[in-house]
């Protein structure tokens, strides 16, 4: 099940974060566009690799293929400009 493959971002700060054009992506240039998403305060959101109906705290990458090394990758965050947000090696 591809949607058993995930990652959550959390937005620790005290103001929302507009995640719109944002992308995540890994070590092979997989890449996920946020659409129109706001990420609140405190809270996160699951991206999950497969298909489903997006909400405030999960997303679907939409992909028909897993995304994510089970013997590791890096997961690579960065805003709409293309400036690095973060960078987690696993």
């Amino acid at each position: 099940n591809l949607n058993d493959e995930y990652i959550v971002i959390e937005n620790l700060g005290n103001t929302p974060i507009d995640l719109t054009g944002w992308t995540v992506l890994d070590e092979a240039n997989h890449r996920y566009l946020f659409p129109d998403f706001v990420l609140s305060a405190k809270v996160t959101v699951t991206l999950r690799t497969g298909l489903g109906k997006n909400t405030k705290s999960e997303i679907f990458w939409g992909s028909r293929r897993p995304i994510w090394n089970n013997d590791g990758d890096t997961i690579f965050l960065k805003e709409a400009e293309g400036s690095l947000i973060l960078s987690y090696v696993y």
